[in-house]
């Protein structure tokens, strides 16, 4: 008996350790690719900081205290200080639960379910197996730059629904489930046991039905005419050509109805869009300068957290070139930031990088987001109420 029990215990730290190595194998292709790859990762960092911070999470493995959940918050920690908004990991989780977020002034709140729960929508958010999510946030700022407050509100409610970097925060105690506790309008909360879900699970079924007109359509880019308001609202989602018009025929119909319509004013929707290609809105850009639009409370260009990358890029052109004043929240971009994506991946956790290979300055001597004229705080109200408070401060400016 006790052979076997020696056997026994030197075939699992053979085990153990075979698995520490794969791990270390995961931190030596982490720190060695970005460090000859990205175009400038010690920007932010310095290359002793992020040397110790390697080394440390090495020794951690050794001693054999990272689990796969704390080796991901490990290197998330690292990544945070690197502090480039494309460098990235994904996916952190081999499961979800079954919801999404959005993070309100209010609070964080439920605004897509799977069916089961799609009594809880437009609840909120107030722990995660009994841990506040104020201190659930305060976790995640360890793991996600924080520089840009947009940016941190966006990506802390998408990583809310990885379990295993909710585990690995040590916010649930397992990663097969959670209990989330959720506050309705008028201040009762449930608490609901909430199985994790394989990621080929089918997309949310339910969502809040909301009559804002940037949900109408579904598309990479739509235009409405308001004819009440003589308003015309270009909804521009995704920088990239639409499989049913391409670009360049759309913005020649968009300028047409311009034209015929003689519109009172016009608004460009970015809020939802995170990049692509800046190039494809250059013929609009070109136009829009010389069209008789683009005169104080004619030109309205709307932005939030979701504006990135070569949306941002479009924005700030439109900013410098034109007289179009914006509406909305920061955003989730900084101006000037590095960019131009390759991946990698790692052996073991099968994590792949996003890191970048560009810096691109679009406005120099500026920091941090791209700022709206006029700051529209983002409320839950607006779905409760379906209205949508940034077009309201349109029809409240426009002449």
């Amino acid at each position: 008996m006790r052979r076997i029990a020696i056997l026994i215990f030197y075939t699992f730290l053979t085990v153990l350790t075979y698995a520490q190595a794969d791990y270390t194998r995961d931190l030596d292709t982490f720190a060695a690719t970005l460090i000859s790859k990205h175009k400038n990762l010690f920007a932010h960092i310095t290359k002793t900081q992020f040397d110790r911070q390697i080394e440390e999470t090495r020794q951690q493995l050794k001693n054999g205290a990272l689990d796969k959940a704390h080796f991901i918050i490990a290197l998330m920690k690292i990544n945070a200080q690197i502090a480039d908004e494309h460098t990235l990991l994904f996916p952190l989780s081999s499961g979800k639960f079954p919801f999404e977020f959005y993070f309100f002034n209010e609070g964080i709140v439920l605004v897509k379910a799977d069916s089961n729960f799609k009594h809880y929508l437009l609840h909120e958010l107030v722990a995660i197996d009994g841990t506040p999510t104020a201190e659930v946030l305060a976790r995640l700022k360890t793991c996600i730059k924080t520089d840009n407050e947009s940016y941190f509100k966006q990506w802390s409610v998408e990583y809310i629904n990885y379990p295993d970097v909710l585990k690995g925060l040590d916010i649930i105690h397992s990663q097969d489930s959670a209990i989330f506790s959720f506050k309705s309008t008028d201040g009762e909360v449930n608490n609901v046991t909430i199985n994790t879900q394989p990621k080929s699970a089918p997309p949310f079924s339910s969502k809040k039905q909301t009559g804002q007109l940037r949900y109408s359509q579904n598309r990479n880019y739509w235009y409405s005419l308001d004819t009440t308001r003589n308003i015309l609202y270009f909804n521009y989602e995704h920088c990239m050509e639409d499989s049913t018009l391409n670009f360049s025929d759309f913005n020649t119909q968009l300028f047409k109805t311009i034209k015929k319509n003689k519109p009172t004013a016009l608004v460009l929707d970015l809020r939802q869009n995170g990049g692509g290609n800046s190039a494809i809105l250059s013929s609009f850009i070109k136009q829009i300068r010389s069209n008789y639009l683009n005169t104080p409370h004619k030109f309205f260009v709307l932005i939030g957290r979701q504006t990135f990358s070569s949306a941002l890029m479009n924005a700030i052109e439109i900013k410098q070139k034109t007289s179009a004043e914006f509406i909305g929240e920061p955003t989730g971009g900084n101006m000037n930031h590095f960019g131009e994506l390759r991946t990698f991946s790692l052996p073991e956790t099968k994590l792949f990088i996003t890191y970048s290979t560009k810096y691109f300055e679009n406005w120099k001597g500026k920091e941090g987001p791209l700022l709206p004229d006029y700051a529209i705080p983002n409320s839950s109200a607006d779905l409760l109420n379906n209205q949508d408070s940034c077009l309201e401060m349109v029809y409240q400016l426009y002449k």
